[in-house]
Formats: C-alpha cells, structure tokens, sequence
C-alpha cells in the first residue's frame, strides 16, 4: 500500500466527492476501500489534527473533491459511484497516475498534494533519452563524472579525498565503496567542509555545478538536433510533450493542492490537444545556481490564434544522498500553477 500521506490525499478528494465525512462510514461507502486503507487514513489523519496547517490542507483537499462533485452535478450525474485505485498504481512517480474513478461518469482522477516535481529520475533520463523521445528509465551513469570529471576530481581533492579516503582518484574511491553505508563518512565531512563555508571548497563546489550545467544544457541540445535532423520528428516530439506536461490519450481530472491552493482541472486528450495547440520546440539553457540547474523551455503555438508562448521547467542535479554518497538524479520542476497552463480547463472551486 502506499504511504500514509498519499492513502489520505487521495481518499480525502474521494471523500469531498461523495459529501462524505472523515470518519469509517463514509469511507467504506468508496469502492475499493478496505479495512487496512481505513486504518492507514485514520492514522494519518491523527498527524493532520495535532498541525493547523496540515489540517488547514486536509480541508482544502476536501473541497476540491467537492467541487469535482458539484462540477459533475452540473453535468447531469446524480449519486457518484467513487472507486479508490491509487493502492494499485505501480508506475513511475513522474507518470500522470490515476488515483480514483468515477464509474458512473467514466472519469478518472489523479491526485497531487503540493507537489512542484514533474519528473524524479536520472539525469541520463532527462537529458539523454527524453530528447530523443525514449521513454525507459536509463540510470547506468554517474552523470558527475559523465559531463565534469575533471572539475569532480578537483572537488575530490580539494575536500581531502586522497587522505581521507586512501583512493587517489575519486573513480578508485567508487569502485571501493559500492554502497552508501560505506560512503556516509566521507560525505559527512564534505557537508561539514560546506557548513564551515571552506572558500576552496565552495569554488571547487561553483566550478563543478558549472560544468555539469553546461554539459548537461549542451547534451540535451545536440539530442534535440539529433532527433529533428529525423524525417517524421514531430510524431517523436508528441511523445516528449506527453512525458513531460502529463497529457495522455484519454482525457482525465488532475486535483488537490498546488502553490498552496485547492484545484480541478481536467486536462483533455492528446488528439483533442492537438487540434488546438502545437508543439514547436525545447530548448535547454543552463542556470547558475547553488547546484547544477538547467532550464527547459517549451515554445508552442495556439492555434485558435497563431499567439506564440513559452513554458519553462527547471532541472536540478544532485546527488541522491549527500555529496559522493549516491548516483547523481534529477528532479523536474514546475514553476508555475497547473490552472494557468493554457490548455487545461479550470474547474472554479
């Protein structure tokens, strides 16, 4: 089952949906709902009501499945038959997964809970396979040292590798510590390098990030060129759209809260998308940051008026668990709200 945190965002939306109350009762008047989902709800809704603010979001959760519910009134359904599915979601955490449906109506819902990250994987993912429109995973590279090795290694040295790990080079200190247990130590002393505000090791830190940003940027745009030097590359481009912006063949209600708001939108399908919008092209630019950044920006035109726009993703880089402790991975970022996209229908809460 899932965590408790995301059991009682997605039955909290169910529960708004049906005019349910937080209690057993109307839990159990959702489908799929059982014993073990009740318990793990009424556990996390222990932690929501000892915190002002976590229960302040439970009641914004709640009101979006309320106005899913009066939106669907609107619309001709009377008795909603909700139907909880997000225990059986086994796909990737970046991919728009359905977490409830409607029965009677044929909807399905996904839930999001203050949540800004598109994607969550590696940066050979992003940068590599994306571009070219490949959808498998790809984690095979240590992507620090794929893009700045060099500017690695003076960051490994710099921090006292070579004494404080016996390895001369910070390849040599990978391949003998193949597990994070055996790299904590080290880690923790380039944190605490870090927390002293060590000069040489913060400008060892700027260059590497630099360099990994740059390479990163420059990598994605020549995969882009790769694929658009290709006869048929828009089909290919549709496939990037649709991994990035959560659009997909069916048309679904994407709900719960963003930038600190309840919200509904129901975003429409991919052929109905495109009959209105298309998508021209992505460029990456690459940001000077505390970490390795990059920026993606998304150029597309509305067909209704030949207006031209843009959206930007933010890219960033880091090691999973602590500075050389964990492959590098790459969260995707949305800075903007899901109801400002311009292609989504905003359902007025």
């Amino acid at each position: 089952m899932a965590r408790g945190q995301t059991v009682f965002s997605e039955l909290t939306v169910a529960l708004g949906i049906i005019n349910g109350r937080f209690n057993k009762k109307s839990l159990l008047a959702i489908k799929n709902v059982g014993i073990s989902g009740v318990e793990s709800f009424l556990m996390e809704m222990s932690k929501y009501e000892s915190s002002k603010n976590k229960w302040e979001n439970a009641l914004k959760l709640l009101k979006a499945g309320q106005a899913i519910g009066n939106w669907m009134c609107e619309q001709g359904f009377g008795k909603l038959d909700v139907s909880w599915i997000g225990h059986e979601s086994t796909g990737s955490v970046e991919q728009a997964s359905k977490d409830l449906e409607i029965l009677n109506a044929n909807w399905r819902i996904s839930i999001k809970e203050n949540s800004n990250i598109l994607i969550n994987g590696s940066p050979e993912r992003v940068f590599e396979k994306l571009p070219l429109a490949e959808t498998d995973k790809g984690r095979g590279k240590d992507w620090f040292l794929h893009t700045a090795s060099d500017e690695l290694q003076s960051y490994f040295s710099t921090c006292n590798g070579e004494r404080i790990t016996g390895c001369t080079t910070v390849v040599d200190y990978y391949e003998r510590t193949k597990n994070k247990k055996d790299k904590r130590a080290f880690s923790k002393h380039v944190a605490k390098l870090h927390r002293e505000k060590n000069e040489a090791i913060l400008n060892a830190y700027s260059k590497l990030c630099e360099k990994v940003s740059l390479g990163s940027t420059e990598i994605f745009n020549n995969q882009i060129l790769k694929l658009k030097a290709e006869k048929n590359y828009k089909k290919k481009f549709e496939i990037i759209f649709h991994e990035f912006f959560r659009v997909n063949s069916v048309r679904y209600i994407l709900a719960g809260i963003d930038k600190k708001e309840p919200f509904v939108i129901i975003l429409n399908p991919s052929s109905e998308w495109g009959r209105m919008f298309e998508f021209l092209d992505i460029k990456a630019i690459s940001k000077k940051a505390g970490q390795p950044e990059v920026l993606l920006r998304f150029y597309f035109k509305d067909k209704t008026n030949n207006q031209l726009f843009d959206i930007d993703l933010k890219a960033e880089i880091r090691w999973s668990h602590g500075k050389f402790c964990g492959n590098p991975e790459c969260k995707l970022y949305k800075p903007w709200r899901y109801k400002d996209l311009p292609w989504v229908k905003d359902v007025i809460l």
